[in-house]
């Protein structure tokens, strides 16, 4: 793997597991339903296993199985989806997205923070529906990382 890339895919992983950490931490404050506190678990712990697994590749592991890690991280945080009877999105750190709404139409949207949505029967009557183009492009060079084209100097990973 060349250096820029696991350098890349670290940064991202860690800073994101940061932001995402720090934006969800006001919620411990408040008083939730045990739903809510469930689903808030879950997410701090995608963002510790997030951060984990960007600590992992910057200190250069060769295991395939934290580049498929590093691979689903980045394809939980493509879709974004909102209907009436189902909502979705999970993004931390840099998220460029591209979005179509029924309210607004098309539209590119660049943030910077951290954005986990998750419900049934909570969209209303609004459909929204896009992809995280930041995550895919990091889930493009992970690929690339994961099986070089045969012109490229194949890396020796290891499997765990």
């Amino acid at each position: 793997m060349e250096v820029w890339i696991r350098r890349y895919i670290g940064i991202v992983s860690i800073s994101g597991s940061a932001l995402g950490i720090s934006a969800i931490a006001g919620y411990f404050s408040l008083h939730l339903e045990l739903g809510q506190w469930l689903v808030l678990l879950a997410v701090c712990i995608f963002f510790i296993w997030s951060a984990y697994i960007g600590l992992r590749i910057i200190e250069g592991t060769k295991e395939i199985s934290m580049l498929l890690q590093a691979l689903t991280v980045q394809f939980l945080q493509v879709p974004i989806i909102s209907f009436p009877a189902f909502t979705y999105q999970l993004a931390s750190g840099f998220h460029l997205d591209f979005i179509y709404s029924t309210y607004e139409g098309l539209k590119l949207s660049i943030k910077l923070g951290s954005v986990s949505k998750f419900g049934f029967l909570e969209g209303g009557e609004l459909v929204v529906v896009g992809i995280n183009i930041a995550a895919l492009v990091t889930m493009t060079l992970i690929t690339k990382c994961l099986f070089p084209s045969p012109k490229t100097k194949a890396v020796e990973l290891t499997r765990t």
